[in-house]
């Protein structure tokens, strides 16, 4: 399965889905570099940890030098994500999110596609979300990101297949990190579980993978909730 010659990019591996991610390839003696904005508790031989924020201007010379350092990529798994509590009287934050789950996720396989693609392998794994399906009044930046992210990525993996290079994208539901505030978390999976489907994604190299199956189908009939209640709200009268 891993070996040492291979090296894995985790970005967002200082806790949650990416630490334990980083745990289990470097278990299975693979080299792995993590980029995320906080120090990571993780100390290992073969790991090294730069801090740096996806949003950064520094964050293209972070991944040029992780790298050069790593003497090349096989796989990078982009695992940073985040909310937005703010109301929408404040009006802030909503655009953070789209650039931190969208906009830094594109740039950063855009940095390893042009060398991927010449060398004919590759594999870039970015975590979307089952709330992709659904229209959530409180978490409109969230829901609008993810969807973008899911189209994006298996859009790019049908496009860049003929150059031997995968693209996964990976629709968990409530994994139990800190993103999970919701009051009610149906079919929450453990951190380690997230890890493990993570890590057979690595091997398979799918172009989606949903899981657990009984949220994706739950979140199917969410969507359809979603799409009628979007279809089926009256217009407000008036107007300023």
């Amino acid at each position: 399965m891993g070996s040492t010659h291979r090296h894995a990019l985790i970005v967002g591996s200082s806790d949650g889905i990416g630490l334990a991610t980083a745990r289990q390839l470097l278990s299975e003696r693979w080299r792995v570099s993590g980029i995320s904005r906080s120090p990571s508790p993780l100390k290992h031989g073969s790991y090294e940890h730069s801090v740096c924020d996806v949003n950064s201007p520094q964050y293209e010379q972070e991944l040029r030098r992780v790298a050069e350092r790593a003497g090349g990529l096989d796989c990078v798994v982009y695992c940073v994500g985040i909310g937005n509590d703010c109301p929408p009287e404040r009006g802030t934050g909503e655009s953070a999110v789209i650039d931190v789950n969208l906009g830094a996720a594109i740039r950063t396989l855009e940095f390893v596609l042009p060398v991927w693609t010449e060398r004919g392998s590759g594999h870039f794994i970015g975590l979307s979300s089952l709330a992709d399906a659904l229209h959530l009044p409180d978490g409109a930046s969230y829901c609008a990101s993810k969807i973008a992210l899911s189209r994006y990525l298996e859009s790019v993996g049908l496009q860049v297949r003929r150059y031997g290079v995968a693209i996964s994208n990976v629709r968990f539901g409530f994994v139990d990190t800190k993103m999970a505030r919701s009051d009610v978390k149906p079919f929450l999976i453990p951190v380690d579980e997230a890890a493990r489907v993570l890590r057979e994604v690595i091997s398979e190299r799918p172009l989606r993978r949903s899981y657990p199956r009984r949220a994706a189908a739950a979140a199917l009939l969410a969507e359809v909730w979603s799409r009628l209640r979007v279809l089926t709200t009256r217009p407000l009268s008036g107007g300023r």
